[in-house]
């Protein structure tokens, strides 16, 4: 049986709202351990929250009898959600005409608002609806961003919302008139940011003096359900500055492996691009580059290849990001006409991401990236990166001929029905394999993964990915490997495509993974037990007779530059008892930094011998990569999906958090002996792993913050030691982490 908890349905409204079920008894009627208790607690916060409780069972006896009870105990503590008072015109919410900007709004509920009376209607999406107003009359004259998006940050909890600004002669009499963006761009915005990149904001001039009005909706209808977590809105409304890097006079340096996040609002039309001086790569669309752009600056550390990548750039119909490569900086008056280009990359309009791979510089050669858009257009907020190149050699479409992975490895599907082959190596028999391929830069993203031995099909993937790394895009988690040579098989459905970019982590098997350990609900309740939830490699539970729906939170440090692959098996037992789970990448303070929610959630575990194209099996798996750009605590929050059933939002994962594709393990590194030396306070750290790994060694006085103390390469026989320096009457404790 499971007991589900949901929103007591409004009054004006009906808007159920599910937010966590318990199961109460086994499939043969038997009532869990725990089970009534865990009901107990559940009712009582159900009723301290206002919800009502109902059951879904199947059978009868005991579990009739449970849910009976649960129901007519739980129907007494119902309660009805007050409408927001900013629901209607009249009841607007006031931004105050001189800020001081940025200026957030305060936090409302869409729980029991409507769109009915509202006499407007988004003109960029007609599906919406639970609408909240507010009113801004500015005391200067200036170009505003409204923005609802969680990453700008605000508290908005909505995932897609919808906005529009107008004004009225008549105040809330109307008519009501849309007021254009910046570059007449519509007064509407949709599907331009956020974590899922579904939420609105919007760039505009606005007059002093005049009286603006501003709706913000939920895309959807009155009637859907509603959790209360995905209920809140709130605006961010700030004046951008002129940018600092409008020129390559003046433009922003970037240092190899360190991610900057930039914005191009506010920037002015500085360099356009001819048609046909620098698209010259397969999958470019020429553009003339006609909107806001900023310059970066890049000096090359050493004589090599190198990659310059943009992403989170806004997909809203008006933006299309296009980013080219100078060799010298061009003088004129704007817009300067560029005749030449080291590279360039325009590939897809519907793309929040362009890479320009593998360029070849000098050492000390100096060059210029400039983020643009397609048109003119409000602009966007974006980041930057430039990394080493390590690409693909063809001709490498068979095992035999099979590349070796690097991590962050790129690739090409051309021509058309091209295979891109991956050696692995052999890992240990039952090691777990994650793996995840990054499309989001290339024109079509819908490129095939397996891994394969020479044979046979281990998994397969095609779109397990979100939209942040190519909505088409594939990734796995837990892979089991028979022992023996591996490989992964990239191809592409039907066309040709790229780039893409590749990340891959082996683990020891399951039984090696450390188990959750509860509470870890909240990062409170992990740091008041520094031991538990140590590492990278989880084997945890959703657990389903916790009273409200289940959360686990889990550290790591992490170094700039740093390659973090964080990915979550939801079948790790590949018994077809799959979990839709979602995964967010915290920073310090909470802030969400990435966010992954992809629907797939099916299991299927048989296996095809002899064939490398087959389709199966499959598992459900979650998965992010992060570029860390300073040195910093962060966390992994693991819960529900937001397209789970009830039945699959509780069960078992397999959580791999690495850094850096580490391929090799070694179960048996251990630290060993402390060794005095002849120094005051100088000591030799002692330990033993596998022969000629590496290993970073670190220190910590609280088992909460950890630094580097270096790397160290253990011997052919596996030792490795380094001298440690520790003062008299204090206590460090230490740790060795496999690096690749």
């Amino acid at each position: 049986m499971k007991l589900n908890r949901i929103g007591h349905p409004n009054p004006v409204k009906p808007s159920l709202m599910w937010a966590g079920s318990l199961n109460a008894a086994d499939d043969q009627g038997r009532l869990r351990p725990g089970a009534v208790e865990a009901a107990a607690a559940l009712l009582r916060r159900a009723y301290n929250s206002g919800y009502c409780l109902l059951r879904r069972a199947l059978g009868t006896g005991v579990k009739w009898g449970l849910g009976a009870a649960l129901v007519a105990c739980g129907l007494g503590g119902s309660v009805a959600w007050a409408a927001a008072t900013n629901d209607t015109c009249a009841g607007a919410e006031v931004i105050p005409s001189a800020g001081p900007f940025p200026y957030l709004t305060s936090v409302q509920s869409i729980i029991g608002t409507s769109t009915n009376g509202d006499s407007v209607l988004a003109s960029c999406n007609d599906w919406v609806a639970n609408s909240l107003w507010y009113r801004f009359t500015p005391a200067t004259t200036a170009v505003y961003t409204i923005s609802s998006c969680a990453d700008a940050p605000t508290a908005t909890t909505v995932e897609d919302t919808v906005m529009a600004i107008y004004t009225s002669t008549n105040g809330c009499a109307g008519p009501f008139v849309e007021v254009p963006q910046l570059c007449g761009v519509e007064g509407c915005a949709d599907d331009v940011c956020g974590y899922l990149r579904l939420q609105a904001a919007l760039t505009v001039l606005l007059n002093a003096g005049t009286t603006y009005y501003i709706v913000v909706w939920r895309f959807g209808e009155d009637t859907d359900e509603i959790a209360p977590e995905t209920a809140d809105v709130q605006l961010l409304i700030s004046q951008p500055s002129q940018m600092p890097n409008e020129t390559c006079q003046t433009a922003l340096p970037l240092s190899l492996n360190i991610p900057v996040t930039s914005a191009t609002w506010g920037a002015r039309n500085d360099y356009q691009v001819g048609p046909d001086a620098c698209f010259t790569n397969l999958f470019d669309e020429p553009a003339t580059a006609a909107g806001p752009d900023v310059v970066f600056a890049f000096r090359a550390p050493a004589q090599g290849r190198y990659s310059f990548k943009v992403w989170d750039y806004s997909t809203a119909s008006y933006n299309d990001l296009v980013i080219y490569l100078l060799g010298t900086c061009p003088t004129g008056q704007p817009p300067v006409a560029v005749s030449a280009c080291l590279g360039a990359a325009n590939r897809s309009p519907a793309s929040s991401a362009e890479e320009i791979p593998c360029v070849a510089l000098a050492s000390n050669q100096i060059v210029y990236l400039v983020v643009d858009d397609a048109a003119c257009s409000p602009g966007s907020k974006f980041t930057v990166c430039v990394t080493p190149c390590l690409q693909e050699a063809e001709t490498n479409n068979t095992p035999a001929a099979a590349n070796l992975f690097g991590c962050a490895i790129t690739g090409m599907v051309v021509p058309t029905g091209d295979v891109d082959f991956y050696r692995l190596g052999a890992p240990p028999t039952g090691s777990r394999l994650f793996v995840l391929l990054d499309g989001e830069a290339a024109d079509l993203t819908d490129f095939d993964l397996r891994v394969t031995t020479s044979t046979r099909v281990l998994e397969y993937d095609d779109d397990n990915n979100d939209k942040s790394f190519g909505y088409r895009s594939p990734n796995m988690a837990g892979t089991p490997l028979p022992g023996g040579t591996v490989f992964l098989r990239i191809d592409h459905k039907g066309v040709a495509s790229g780039p893409y970019r590749l990340y891959a982590a082996i683990q020891p098997p399951l039984s090696w993974a450390q188990r959750e350990q509860e509470p870890n609900d909240t990062p409170a309740q992990v740091l008041s037990n520094p031991m538990a939830n140590l590492g990278g490699y989880f084997y945890g539970t959703l657990d389903p007779l916790k009273p409200l729906p289940d959360v686990d939170y889990y550290p790591f440090n992490a170094q700039a530059g740093d390659i973090i692959l964080v990915s979550l098996d939801g079948d790790p037992l590949r018994d077809n008892t799959p979990l839709d789970a979602q995964l967010q990448l915290l920073d310090s303070n909470g802030n969400v930094l990435v966010f992954v929610d992809d629907p797939a959630h099916l299991s299927q575990t048989n296996s095809i011998p002899n064939d490398l194209t087959a389709t199966q099996p499959f598992s459900p798996a979650e998965g992010l990569v992060y570029r860390v750009p300073t040195a910093s605590l962060l966390w992994v929050r693991v819960s529900a999906g937001r397209w789970a059933d009830p039945t699959q939002a509780v069960g078992d994962y397999l959580l791999n958090i690495t850094r850096n594709c580490p391929l090799v393990w070694n179960a048996q590194v251990q630290l060993q002996a402390m060794q005095r030396l002849d120094q005051p306070g100088r000591w030799k750290l002692s330990g033993r792993g596998g022969p000629h790994l590496s290993y970073l060694i670190q220190q910590t006085t609280d088992l909460r913050v950890w630094s580097d103390l270096g790397l160290v390469q253990a011997s052919a026989d596996g030792q490795f030691g380094v001298e440690v320096e520790v003062a008299p009457g204090s206590c460090r404790f230490y740790r060795a982490m496999l690096r690749p």
